[in-house]
């Protein structure tokens, strides 16, 4: 095991930090010339004969792995258990009132040009950690990229690569004719998620405004892991009745290209130990049920967790402006947008994904 957790420049490409070696070709007892702790605390092995060291050496040549005192420290900690643990972060729950207060003192809301300086910006730590604890941020004064034309795309790939879907990697949201979506209309688009027909799920939503000068077109989020807490308390049947994974959401559409996409979920998801995972709420692309006796128990708890959801003490209502690019958790928050008139002016936004490997990767 120790040797197999030597990380050297002999035993670890510098570039890559891919192994020179595989695991199960090392020897049963490796033998060890020296071991001692230095003066910092770490440990310093020497090797006896060590035949796997094959990046620009000879087996003859001595090979000295090193540890740091942390990193021993960090072992000692970890021995006899399997994983390290990991805790997860407390969620910062919100409504309306609470939310706005935060967005009112810059908490959730942050200027681009500060944010697009990186790790050394403060901005660029505190957007995340807001990101994570209430899943809805605000950036504004973004700058478009003049060889994409994309007003999102410099977001989305300062946390990673955008993910793609049917939809491409960006999709542009505005009223058409004839459209494949219903986001694609004017018309009211109730609170929702995206994609909760698709494997995987995107873990992030991003929507640039490039224009919004129309009457209308509001946009729409709430809380949905702090709707089923309420909904625990106050309903705890109808919350059990919706952790039962028996709703279906597709997408099915005849065109140039026929698309069907199908994925069952429970309406909350909940950990073993009975924290609120995520929530997965799309009536726009929800299935037929299998069963008339499960739509009728789904329906009352289904209907009692909505009226919480759009309850307007529950629900934010912003209007972007042009430069603005809302970012958000699409596993927790639910989002949509009022009604708008396109007889004057437009409204247009750009949207990407990020996937939830991506999103992780800036968490750690």
């Amino acid at each position: 095991w120790l040797r197999d957790m030597c990380r050297c420049h002999r035993c670890v490409d510098p570039h890559s930090g891919q192994k020179y070696f595989s695991t199960i070709d090392l020897p049963d007892q490796p033998k060890v010339r020296e071991a001692r702790r230095t003066e910092t605390g770490a440990l310093r092995v020497v090797w006896e004969s060590d035949n796997l060291v094959t990046s620009g050496t000879t087996p003859a040549d001595e090979h000295v792995s090193i540890w740091d005192r942390e990193t021993l420290n960090a072992w000692k900690r970890d021995q006899g258990r399997r994983l390290p643990h990991r805790r997860q972060p407390e969620r910062t729950l919100w409504n309306r009132e609470s939310y706005m207060a935060m967005l009112s003192e810059g908490k959730t809301r942050f200027p681009f040009a500060e944010w697009a300086k990186g790790g050394r910006s403060p901005a660029w730590l505190s957007s995340r950690i807001a990101l994570r604890d209430t899943g809805l941020v605000f950036l504004t004064g973004v700058e478009k990229n003049e060889e994409t034309n994309s007003l999102v795309s410099p977001v989305v790939r300062m946390f990673g690569e955008p993910m793609w879907t049917f939809y491409g990697s960006q999709w542009d949201v505005k009223s058409k004719p004839q459209a494949e979506n219903v986001a694609y209309t004017s018309q009211y688009l109730g609170l929702h998620q995206d994609l909760m027909y698709h494997d995987p799920i995107p873990r992030l939503q991003f929507l640039a405004c490039v224009s919004n000068s129309c009457e209308g077109g509001e946009s729409l989020f709430s809380d949905g892991v702090r709707a089923a807490y309420q909904l625990k308390l106050q309903h705890p049947g109808f919350f059990r009745e919706l952790t039962k994974p028996m709703v279906r959401f597709h997408y099915f559409r005849h065109g140039g290209r026929k698309n069907y996409y199908e994925r069952e979920h429970p309406t909350i998801s909940v950990s073993p130990s009975g924290r609120i995972e995520s929530i997965q709420w799309a009536p726009p692309f929800q299935a037929p049920f299998k069963r008339s006796a499960d739509l009728a128990k789904w329906k009352e708890a289904a209907a009692a967790f909505e009226a919480i959801l759009s309850a307007p003490e529950n629900m934010v209502t912003i209007k972007l402006n042009e430069g603005d690019c809302v970012v958000f958790d699409n596993t927790r928050i639910l989002h949509g947008r009022n009604e708008f008139r396109t007889a004057e002016g437009e409204r247009h936004l750009q949207g990407m994904y990020l996937s939830d490997q991506d999103y992780k990767m800036q968490l750690r």
